[in-house]
C-alpha cells in the first residue's frame, strides 16, 4: 500500500504532482519499499517542478548589501557601463538584478556597476534562492550567452528607429542612417571614411578579432580612413 504521505508531502496532491508521476512514484516504492528512499525520490521530483510554483518578488535592497559573484564569466568594459547608466537614466531601473543566497548575484553584474557609479543607495532585486549551486553557475552562463545567440530582423529594425527620434539609439550602438541621406552617403562612408559627413550619418559596429595585436593593426588602418574606432 502507498502511504499517504511521506515527511509531510501528500502522494495524492494534484498541486505537486500530476498521475504520471504518482504512478512512476509508485512503481519506485514497489520496488524499493522504504519510507526513507520514497520520501528522497518525493523529493527530488519536486526539485525538477519548482519552476511550475515558483513566484517572483521584487525587493529594494540597499546597494551595498548585493554582492558581485568572483565567477562572473562576462565583461563589463566600461563603454557598456555608461549605455547602462543611460538606459537607467532615461527609462528607470526596470530590469531587477537576480541574486542568490546572501545578496550573491547570478546575473546583473553591469547594472549592479552602473547603480553603483550612478550613486544609487537602493536597486530592484529578484531571489533565485530555490536554485542550486549547478543550477545557479549555469543560468548565469546561459543568461548571457542567449542574447548574444541571434540578431535583429533589420528590417522591422529599422522601422522601429523610425519610430524612437527623441531617444539617441546612436549611443546604444544602433546604425541611425536618415532616410534622406542614406543612399548618398553610404558608398562614401564604407569607401573613404565618413570625412564631414558625420553630422548626417552615424554607424556603429562591432569587430572581433582572433588577437589584441590584429584589433590594433585593424584599429590604426580604420582611423587612417577617418573612422573612429575604439577598442573594448
Amino acid at each position: 500500500m502507498i502511504p499517504e504521505k511521506s515527511d509531510g508531502v501528500k502522494l495524492h496532491d494534484s498541486e505537486s504532482f500530476s498521475s504520471g508521476m504518482l504512478a512512476h512514484a509508485a512503481l519506485f516504492l514497489l520496488r524499493y519499499p522504504c519510507r526513507s528512499t520514497m520520501s528522497f525520490y518525493i523529493r527530488n521530483i519536486t526539485s525538477h517542478n519548482k519552476g511550475e510554483k515558483m513566484k517572483l518578488k521584487i525587493e529594494y535592497l540597499p546597494i551595498e548589501s548585493i554582492q558581485p559573484y568572483a565567477g562572473n564569466a562576462k565583461k563589463h568594459p566600461q563603454e557598456q557601463i555608461d549605455q547602462i547608466k543611460q538606459s537607467i537614466e532615461i527609462m528607470g531601473f526596470d530590469d531587477p538584478i537576480a541574486i542568490w543566497k546572501n545578496g550573491e548575484i547570478i546575473e546583473g553584474h553591469g547594472r549592479l556597476i552602473a547603480a553603483q557609479q550612478l550613486g544609487l543607495e537602493k536597486v530592484p532585486v529578484i531571489r533565485l534562492d530555490d536554485l542550486t549551486d549547478e543550477q545557479r553557475r549555469a543560468y548565469a552562463l546561459i543568461h548571457n550567452k542567449l542574447t548574444m545567440n541571434t540578431g535583429f530582423d533589420t528590417e522591422i529594425l529599422e522601422l522601429e528607429l523610425a519610430h524612437v527620434e527623441t531617444i539617441d539609439m546612436a549611443c546604444f550602438d544602433f546604425c541611425v542612417i536618415p532616410e534622406s541621406t542614406e543612399n548618398q552617403y553610404v558608398d562614401d562612408f564604407f569607401n573613404r571614411g565618413v570625412e564631414a559627413k558625420t553630422e548626417t550619418v552615424v554607424f556603429g559596429c562591432k569587430v572581433i578579432c582572433e588577437t589584441k595585436e590584429a584589433a590594433e593593426e585593424l584599429r590604426d588602418d580604420l582611423k587612417e580612413k577617418g573612422f573612429e574606432v575604439s577598442l573594448l
